[in-house]
């Protein structure tokens, strides 16, 4: 009888990693806004960007929300070639956004930074952003 339930807390416990490792993820889907893909993020770090690796040439919207970004600086987002015109950050955590935070995109039209306590921001953090 201990053998079973030791197995059922087992699987139980198991079950709820795997539930836990499966709400952070990235997924890409076709959008009606723009002519490109949507890539969709929640429960990620700045740490999964910095290893994302996903060609972003055909995506034309980013949105991560409840993600933990706390700082956002030139190397959070190393995404090169990419044609991201909006940018979603939604209740990410964000508190600093450093020098050229969003140098990585260089066609960006549309920045949400909603929900978030950013109570630092660099003189140059918009530096790169041309349009």
């Amino acid at each position: 009888m201990a053998r079973w339930i030791l197995l059922i807390i087992l699987m139980v416990t198991l079950i709820k990693v795997q539930a836990t490792e499966s709400a952070k993820e990235c997924k890409t889907t076709k959008t009606k806004i723009g002519n490109g893909d949507h890539l969709i993020c929640s429960n990620v770090t700045s740490y999964f960007f910095r290893k994302f690796d996903i060609s972003l040439n055909k995506t034309y919207m980013i949105t991560c929300e409840n993600c933990t970004l706390t700082t956002i600086d030139e190397n959070t987002f190393p995404f090169r070639n990419n044609h991201v015109n909006i940018l979603y950050l939604v209740k990410s955590g964000i508190r600093i956004l450093k020098k050229l935070a969003f140098a990585r995109f260089p066609s960006l039209k549309i920045l949400v930074l909603r929900n978030n306590t950013i109570d630092n921001l660099d003189t140059k953090t918009f530096g790169s952003i041309k349009n």
